[in-house]
This record gives structure tokens, sequence and C-alpha cells, in this order.
């Protein structure tokens, strides 16, 4: 059975901070509030595109994985913050690497858009499609932030995160999986003024507004990610065996949350 072992790393985070403290500059809030609720101390801002950023970050994993540019079969870029809608940006990764032989694709999930991404690529080796892929997970937000509400402000930074899969014969990377989606929370988080449905409309393209319900988003994601972990305890092997694992033997949980009250 073929799997996808993840074996190479790398990520980029842009120099410039912005503390809680400069928040508390110009929104009614302070260090205690913020790190109380959200465990957030500190968030990057991004000076250059997401695509630099990934350039940079997938160079890291590449080398850490000892694979060349030229030999990447696939790039999965996941970002909800691209540059343009058209052409995709993966294929804008493609010509800063130089890997001319790699298919390109765009992943927007939000925030899960490195998940899904990730397991794209996983199903793409197992499958037999390619034989290695380079997985990319990258937000430039504060462009569009609103700087005013601070509900929403405190929570978004920017950077990126890559890795490299490659093929092998033996169990490692995504053993088991469970993916999800509330389609009917749609309208919890919502960004006004991107997007073609916003083209045409007496809306200055860019010029952002935020929906954002974090208390129910808050209710979603834990109830999301505690309904996941025990879909997959215990886990159905990718050859359809099961496996004796229970929850409790699990050394190590690895959430994926955006605040540390998730």
């Amino acid at each position: 059975m073929t799997n996808a072992a993840i074996t190479g790393w790398g990520k980029c985070m842009p120099p410039a901070v912005l503390s809680n403290a400069d928040l508390a500059t110009f929104l009614d809030t302070d260090d205690a509030w913020i790190t109380s609720r959200t465990g957030i101390r500190e968030r990057r801002i991004s000076h250059v595109p997401g695509v630099v950023l990934a350039n940079v970050a997938s160079q890291r994993a590449l080398a850490c994985a000892g694979l060349r540019a030229a030999d990447v079969e696939l790039i999965v870029y996941g970002s909800c913050s691209n540059e343009e809608q058209i052409p995709n940006t993966a294929s804008g990764l493609q010509l800063l690497l130089g890997a001319n032989g790699a298919g390109a694709m765009d992943v927007n999930t939000a925030c899960t858009s490195f998940l899904y991404g990730l397991s794209t690529a996983t199903a793409m080796i197992r499958s037999g499609v390619v034989r290695n892929a380079l997985v990319v997970g990258v937000e430039v937000i504060t462009p569009f932030m609103d700087w005013e509400n601070r509900a929403i402000s405190v929570l978004f930074g920017d950077g990126c995160a890559a890795v490299v899969l490659q093929a092998v014969d033996h169990e490692e990377g995504v053993i088991a999986e469970k993916l999800g989606c509330y389609a009917d929370a749609r309208d919890l988080l919502r960004v006004r003024g991107v997007g073609v449905a916003y083209a045409n409309r007496d809306v200055n393209y860019g010029d952002t507004a935020w929906d954002f319900d974090g208390q129910e988003i808050f209710k979603r994601a834990v109830l999301g990610m505690s309904h996941a972990s025990s879909e997959i305890s215990p886990w159905p092997r990718p050859s359809g065996l099961r496996r004796n694992w229970k929850r409790t033997s699990s050394k190590r949980l690895c959430a994926w949350p955006s605040t540390v009250r998730i």
C-alpha cells in the first residue's frame, strides 16, 4: 500500500511584528484581554505577496526533503488570500521555484486550506497520480483587515508553511482523516468586497467589510474538532483493515484552533 510521508518542511514568517501592545495604541484593548481570550501575544505583518513567502517556505521544505524543485510533480497552494483569481497562485509559485514539470492547483477552504491541500495531495500520491507533492499553507490577511474591529483584528496575521510529501511503501504520513463542513454556518464569517459577487456592484473591489460571529464560530469549532477526533478512533487503515487503537492510548494531541480557548 502506497502512503505519503512528510519528508520536508519549511516556514516563512514576515519579520514585522504587531504586538498586543501595538494594537492597544489604537484599539480599546490590552495585552491581558487579548492573551486571556486567545493566547495570542503577537502576529506578523507581511509587506510582500503571499507567493513570495511561499517561495521561501517551499525552498526550505525542499531542502529539508533533499528534493530538487525540478523533480516536484504537484504543487497544492492552500490560501484564501490569493493575489489574483486568474491565473492561479500555485502557478506563480511554480514559476518562482522553477518546478517546470509540476502540476499546480489552488485550494481555498478558508482557515482549513492547508489541511484540505494535505488531504488532496495525500490522495493523489496514494492513487499513483504523482509520486511527490509540495503542499503550502499561506495567508496574507492584513491588507484587507478591519483594524477598527477588535473581535477580528486581534486574531489574524500573515505567514506561510510548506511540507513535501513523497510516496513510501510503509505506513506513514496521514493515516486517517475526517473532513467536514458546516455549510449552514457560512454566514458566520464572511469578508465582503472580494470575489466576483462584488464586481460591477458599486462596491470598491478590495474595500472589505467583515461579518464575524466569534461565539458561534467557537461553538462550531469545538463541536467539529471533537466529532472528527471521535470519528477516527479507532480509524480505518487505507487498506480497509482496522487497528486496535483507543483515544486513551494517544500520546499527543496537536489541535488546529484559532485560539487557545478552542
